[in-house]
């Protein structure tokens, strides 16, 4: 599966498509991922990127991950984006089409629910898969909020290590399809190489599967 990932620092931040790929190998089968990010930008932005254009009408991608900024999130801006880059390029691509949503920042989770509305709306009027990340990281944080410093970084903006394993996580099962929660074990290669939790990884899974099937309700 070939992936192109557009968007910020919510995803060049830890590597996400590395982590991506790497669930993709735990379970044997191959992912390579290309990504085109530049830090505190929206779609909006990358829209009038000549690279980005050609490289979403020409690159042969299976599929094409899109995330808005989170910081200072605009709707309107964030849906004129996504309107513009329909136009220019998404529309000339057989790539299945999905939106990475992030979350909002520590210092306002009320913004989780405009964002998700957005997002909701631009993806059923573009016919574009959902991956929402930032609900399931704030259900997390609601039954869980002793994990809100593992997951933000100090800025309160962006992910730790561990904050970036759950986006992937979430990216991997829709990407997949799959049901059934990852058991991964303690010494499986990607949560030692991040040196995280495994219990609170395996339990992240299980929450995105029961995430994901309440959203498709």
């Amino acid at each position: 599966m070939k992936i192109l990932f557009i968007g910020n620092s919510h995803t060049y931040y830890n590597e996400l498509p590395r982590m991506v790929k790497e669930l993709f190998a735990s379970v044997g089968r191959r992912a390579e991922t290309v990504m085109q990010t530049e830090g505190g930008k929206g779609i909006i932005y990358h829209c009038e990127r000549k690279d980005i254009l050609y490289n979403v009408r020409h690159g042969d991608y299976d599929v094409i991950i899109m995330q808005d900024k989170a910081s200072h999130f605009n709707a309107e801006e964030f849906a004129q984006g996504v309107d513009t880059l329909a136009e220019k390029g998404l529309s000339r691509t057989d790539a299945r089409r999905i939106f990475y949503m992030p979350w909002a920042i520590r210092s306002a989770p009320e913004e989780q629910g405009p964002m998700t509305a957005a997002y909701l709306a631009a993806a059923e009027k573009h016919g574009v898969e959902m991956a929402p990340v930032g609900e399931i990281w704030h259900a997390i944080l609601r039954e869980t909020p002793e994990l809100t410093d593992s997951l933000y970084r100090p800025d309160g903006n962006h992910a730790t290590p561990l904050g970036s394993y759950l986006a992937a996580c979430t990216l991997f099962y829709v990407l997949t399809g799959r049901v059934r929660p990852l058991q991964p074990k303690d010494d499986d290669a990607l949560i030692t190489r991040l040196e995280l939790d495994g219990e609170i990884c395996r339990r992240f899974h299980r929450e995105i599967c029961r995430g994901l099937r309440d959203s498709r309700r």
